[in-house]
């Protein structure tokens, strides 16, 4: 009797080990593609900015010849980021658009020029009038 008690032990705990790696693996998976999610809905939100920057860009150069560029800082407008900008850049004929999303709090638009903290996404455009 002891020894059936003992195996019966033994195949319980491998058991419950591979359906622990079962759950564990599903669970990895899941956060791994929760954060892809979030990539690519970052990627579109930067996308987004860069967009505007692109139309802002021609209707300020449609409007004015000397229009150098500027730079767009925009907090606590885009829900669940905190840092973001467009750089529109003239420079003789070309325009240099650069549009930058964060989505971590410690980063402010200055520092997301030095280092990247979080998940930082850049999109760029640049076109000859």
């Amino acid at each position: 009797m002891i020894r059936r008690n003992g195996l019966v032990t033994i195949c319980v705990l491998v058991c419950l080990t591979i359906t622990l790696s079962i759950v564990l693996s599903l669970a990895k998976s899941t956060l791994r593609d929760r954060r892809e999610v979030a990539v690519r809905l970052q990627l579109e939100q930067t996308q987004m900015l860069l967009d505007a920057g692109i139309r802002h860009a021609a209707v300020s150069l449609s409007e004015s010849a000397d229009y150098e560029g500027e730079t767009w800082a925009i907090e606590d407008a885009i829900p669940g980021y905190f840092a973001a900008h467009v750089v529109i850049k003239r420079k003789a004929d070309d325009i240099e658009l650069i549009a930058r999303l964060s989505n971590s709090s410690h980063d402010t638009i200055a520092s997301l020029e030095n280092r990247e903290v979080g998940l930082v996404t850049q999109r760029s455009y640049r076109w000859e009038r």
